[in-house]
């Protein structure tokens, strides 16, 4: 299933995209991120992936100097007409999170909503410590993400959404050996299918918190709810992982 997500965000869930995070679950992110950034005397973000910048852009409000970057052309071409539209100030361009090349020039580095776990160990590894150089001395590192402790006991192999006019299917399995979630996706819209596989590398918390140490990051904590609460594995149904870079 080799870069499944060059196909599944391009003729996929870009069907979707625009709906699938409701307004009051994105001001609970927002809120969660401005509060933890204005902690850390944050001022320049970088979004790596951000999609169609619906995070990038409503942080851009607030008065951060955001920059956020995606593989998706057709994504940031969306970002970019967003902005434009409502006249934010925000920088945006289509490049791979894998190849950043940026050095000590951010605040804060946000992966969010499960973007973190696309690729093979040794890939997503790259990225930590491509962000580890991103970041300036005590910056922060924000990863959201669905946590292998809390997500193999809620574990279901079916699950159904719907947003808006679009039916979306997933069939998913477990692979126990290398700790990723397969799932097939099937997009259904005026009687048109459309499928699509993804995978996902789980971590557990220790394994995510080991990796940050081992890129340079301290400070390490983790939240099991937009809220703020304090993750417990049990309650949890994601994990938002903060770290500091020494």
């Amino acid at each position: 299933m080799e870069n499944w997500w060059s196909h599944f965000f391009i003729n996929g869930w870009d069907a979707v995209q625009t709906d699938a995070r409701p307004e009051a679950i994105t001001q609970k992110e927002i809120a969660m991120i401005d509060g933890i950034a204005k902690a850390h005397g944050c001022k320049k973000i970088l979004d790596a992936p951000c999609g169609e910048g619906r995070i990038t852009l409503e942080l851009a409000k607030k008065g951060y100097l955001m920059e956020g970057i995606d593989f998706n052309p057709a994504a940031i071409r969306k970002a970019i007409q967003k902005k434009e539209k409502h006249n934010i100030i925000a920088k945006f361009k289509q490049e791979d999170m894998l190849a950043m090349e940026y050095e000590n020039e951010f605040d804060m580095l946000l992966c969010w909503y499960s973007s973190f776990g696309y690729f093979g160990d040794a890939d997503n590894e790259k990225f930590v410590a491509a962000a580890a150089k991103a970041l300036k001395k005590g910056a922060c590192f924000l990863l959201d993400l669905h946590p292998l402790d809390s997500f193999l006991p809620r574990f279901s192999p079916h699950a159904i959404h719907r947003f808006k006019e679009v039916i979306v299917l997933e069939e998913r399995t477990f692979d126990h050996e290398n700790s990723r979630v397969n799932t097939t996706w099937t997009f259904q819209k005026d009687g048109h299918f459309k499928s699509h596989k993804s995978s996902i590398r789980l971590y557990s918390y220790a394994e995510l918190s080991q990796l940050l140490k081992k890129h340079g990051f301290s400070e390490i904590k983790g939240f099991g709810s937009y809220d703020g609460e304090i993750f417990q594995f049990k309650k949890a149904k994601r994990l938002i992982m903060k770290a500091v870079k020494q």
